[in-house]
């Protein structure tokens, strides 16, 4: 666990490096909403799907008579498995993608649950098979809105003897609109009760003008399938500590110290150690704000947020300066961050109070 963390801050140091000319990253790891640390292996089941949808209509309505008064509608009863899969996939992805979890996916955990809902102990399977945390895809609401409505449109038409007219057209359109709630409930397996659920409400819609009779709708699936990949970055924070940078700008040189102009061109060109030391030597010197300010700043970017909290409190208490301050506030920021994100993937937190109790089936029904 620690050389995961080490390596995630070698990874962040190394991206401060590639930072734009006249700043910098100060680089952290942002602690997962949900601490997760005590539930590192995860059994997860497949994507319980909506359950409506049952009878969807054959036809789009259509709010104004014409010629599209017989146009099929563009899903069917088997959407709501097709979204559930995907949702599945996508979140299975999301998670293995992270090198966070060890995971045993749907094949095995949905075997599991069923196997309990006749009696057989789920608890003691999972336990058996080193599984700390069960969590439950759903997709909780699922709605496709479509009509066909029409606009009258006004034009002007002129004859071959240069006279104008207004001329009216009917002009139809097809309109739905997509609305999805995806959650995920984590049940821990020592307990059978809840640590977590989360939901994502997401919409979408799309507006298409009709200038042929024989239109047939897009499958919404692809649809559904954006709106999931849509928060798949919100779930991933949810869940694992997360890089992160704030982008921080190195203090001019004002009052003019020309000896540190060529530490600025340092910078510029990626040698951040070479231009922290040489700011720092001009600081304890000359006592140059600017000087002490960039030293402790391109230290930080370095990685080295500890010694970077170092310099920067000597800058403060001699200069009293805001901007050293805000600069501190920030440092400070990111060493809590580090510190919180570090305990997590350690797992070295108290267990999270679950929240209520938990049948299993009472998720996935």
């Amino acid at each position: 666990m620690k050389r995961l963390f080490g390596l995630l801050i070698l990874v962040i140091a190394l991206f401060s490096l590639c930072s734009c000319a006249t700043s910098v990253a100060i680089s952290y790891i942002a602690p997962s909403e949900i601490d997760m640390g005590h539930y590192r292996n995860i059994a997860v089941a497949s994507t319980v799907p909506y359950i409506g949808f049952n009878n969807p209509p054959a036809y789009i309505r259509s709010i104004d008579p014409g010629p599209y008064n017989l146009v099929y509608s563009s899903y069917s009863p088997r959407l709501r498995d097709q979204v559930a899969s995907y949702a599945t996939e996508r979140f299975l992805q999301t998670l293995s993608s992270s090198g966070y979890f060890t995971i045993k996916g749907p094949s095995f955990t949905d075997a599991v649950l069923d196997a309990s809902a006749v009696g057989v102990d789920a608890s003691k399977i999972f336990k058996d098979n080193g599984i700390d945390a069960v969590i439950i895809p759903k997709i909780e609401t699922m709605g496709v809105d479509e009509y066909i409505y029409s606009r009258i449109k006004e034009r002007i038409v002129t004859d071959k003897d240069g006279n104008s007219r207004k001329v009216y057209d009917r002009i139809y359109y097809y309109q739905v609109n997509l609305s999805l709630t995806f959650s995920y409930t984590i049940i821990d397996t020592q307990t059978e009760k809840v640590v977590a659920k989360r939901s994502f409400y997401v919409e979408d819609s799309d507006n298409i003008t009709l200038d042929n009779l024989y239109f047939s709708p897009n499958d919404p699936y692809w649809d559904f399938c954006s709106m999931l990949r849509s928060i798949q970055n919100d779930i991933l924070k949810q869940l694992v500590p997360t890089r992160m940078s704030l982008s921080v700008d190195l203090m001019n040189n004002k009052p003019k110290d020309k000896s540190v102009e060529v530490f600025y061109d340092y910078a510029k060109d990626g040698n951040l150690k070479a231009s922290s030391e040489g700011f720092w030597d001009n600081w304890k010197k000359t006592g140059h704000l600017p000087s002490g300010y960039n030293a402790a700043l391109l230290t930080g970017a370095q990685g080295d947020i500890d010694q970077a909290l170092k310099l920067i409190d000597e800058v403060c208490t001699s200069t009293g300066s805001g901007d050293a301050y805000r600069l501190q506030s920030n440092l400070l920021f990111a060493q809590k961050s580090n510190s919180e994100s570090k305990k997590q993937i350690e797992g070295l937190n108290e267990k999270q109070d679950a929240y209520e109790s938990s049948i299993y089936d009472s998720v996935r029904y």
